[in-house]
């Protein structure tokens, strides 16, 4: 794939990423959390939750996008990175990277409130980041 091709390819992916966001938001804090953990053997996973909190009464989802690169910036095709969540509902638990590295899901709030771990796994890399479910009134999760 050429480079404008990948970089047209990528702009794509983030505006859809943020189209997607911005209809799924409701009126929850435009916040996220995201963190990025790398291996001695070069490999890197970022992963990112927005919003990072979102009132269950509104409906939403959480965009839940990952990123898997080496140290010299070259994206981790076709690899399998697995997610788990301790609320709520993945809409997928098992993401495969595209040619960019990414791979995009989302996580819907269910009824309960309290903070959501969502975890994403690739080989010996554990990214971990929080997502506030909380109930009208400002965000008070009750914890």
């Amino acid at each position: 794939m050429h480079a404008n091709a990948r970089t047209f390819g990528a702009l794509a992916l983030a505006l859809l990423f943020a189209g997607a966001l911005l209809l799924s938001c409701g009126e929850s804090y435009m916040t996220s959390d995201s963190v990025s953990v790398s291996t001695d053997n070069g490999e890197t996973l970022d992963l990112t939750a927005i919003p990072d909190n979102i009132d269950i009464e509104d409906e939403g989802t959480v965009a839940i996008k990952i990123d898997l690169y080496y140290d010299n910036n070259q994206p981790i095709s076709n690899a399998t990175v697995n997610l788990t969540t301790t609320r709520g509902t993945l809409g997928s638990q098992q993401l495969v990277t595209d040619t960019n590295g990414v791979g995009f899901t989302t996580l819907a709030p269910g009824e309960d409130i309290g903070w959501a771990v969502v975890t994403a796994i690739y080989k010996d890399i554990f990214a971990t980041v929080e997502i506030s479910f909380w109930k009208g009134g400002g965000g008070d999760t009750g914890g």
